[in-house]
């Protein structure tokens, strides 16, 4: 049986673009956000694990703005 390698002609590009586009960026800056970032010097940057996340979590502002956010997308 013959298998047309139209499928495939069709498949790789979009799956490139989405790893390019989407894929990376999402892991990239997932890695990125457990780091204490330093814009000047970005290879010193020590690993702070979820730290981060927990101080952002703790801010008052970010909640607000957060739980507005939610609303405004279900309403």
């Amino acid at each position: 049986m013959k298998t047309s390698r139209f499928p495939l002609m069709i498949i790789i590009p979009v799956l490139a673009w989405f790893i390019i586009f989407f894929f990376y960026p999402f892991i990239n800056s997932i890695r990125v956000s457990t780091y204490e970032w330093n814009i000047i010097d970005p290879v010193g940057s020590p690993f702070v694990g979820l730290s981060n996340f927990r101080e952002l979590f703790q801010d008052r502002v970010f909640i607000t703005s957060l739980w507005n956010t939610i609303k405004f997308v279900i309403l």
